[in-house]
């Protein structure tokens, strides 16, 4: 990872926002990947937009990803698409479409 475990944002801070899913979801609405299941979208192998090869240069969550590039480049409207998170939610890896965790 780029930054050392210490000034990396804690989990709780990596919450993402309604807006930020649907950015998410658009995304690989474009690159074909919606139908994916979450493991793949997260690390298929021979997929191409997977969440590692999007954050393969930071080695960061996806979240702290666009927080890092939110500040670094003054997008205040990405950075607040990233702050504490006020609900959680779990699915399956495997069986669980992109497109059906999005709905």
């Amino acid at each position: 990872p780029i930054k050392p475990h210490d000034l990396r944002l804690p989990s709780g801070e990596r919450g993402v926002s309604l807006a930020f899913l649907a950015a998410i979801g658009l995304f690989y609405e474009r690159h074909g990947g919606v139908s994916l299941a979450m493991g793949d979208i997260c690390k298929g192998e021979g997929e191409h937009v997977t969440v590692c090869a999007l954050t393969l240069s930071t080695g960061l969550s996806l979240a702290e990803s666009v927080a890092h590039v939110a500040e670094r480049d003054g997008l205040l409207l990405a950075r607040g698409a990233v702050s504490r998170a006020r609900g959680f939610f779990s699915y399956s890896w495997t069986g669980t479409a992109l497109v059906h965790m999005l709905a």
